[in-house]
């Protein structure tokens, strides 16, 4: 289970992108805290991509398996996001307007189900205009 996220494309093209995602990766840190020591390894990944990119796999699996683990959290907190500020603010105020369309209410109140029986003979024109 642990493992699971290192299972990865073992090709030529899934460490070339890896390996183009570790020289951008290097080239910001060089940049933007001006450590001028990185630029010989950014020289010698960037000599190892056009050689032999297949050199990169143990980069690439981790790269991979944390893109893959940060998708899945990710996700997950996005719709949270849009459940919480979306969803629930409609819930309160249709509760605070009193609408009851699951007729809860009704529900607990009797000891009859709320559940309304239909007598129709149902044909095939009531399948074209279900709802």
């Amino acid at each position: 289970m642990a493992f699971e996220m290192f299972h990865f494309r073992h090709d030529k093209t899934a460490c070339l992108n890896s390996g183009l995602a570790l020289v951008l990766l290097l080239l910001l840190a060089i940049h933007l805290f001006d450590v001028r020591g990185l630029v010989p390894a950014l020289f010698v990944v960037v000599i190892i991509l056009m050689i032999k990119p297949t050199l990169l796999k143990p980069f690439a699996a981790l790269w991979l398996g944390l893109s893959e683990f940060l998708g899945t959290i990710m996700s997950k907190v996005i719709l949270s996001i849009v459940f919480f500020s979306m969803v629930t603010p409609v819930a309160l105020v249709r509760a605070a307007m009193g609408k009851d369309p699951m007729q809860k209410k009704v529900w607990k109140k009797g000891s009859n189900s709320v559940f309304r029986t239909v007598s129709k003979t149902l044909g095939p024109e009531d399948l074209d205009k279900m709802f």
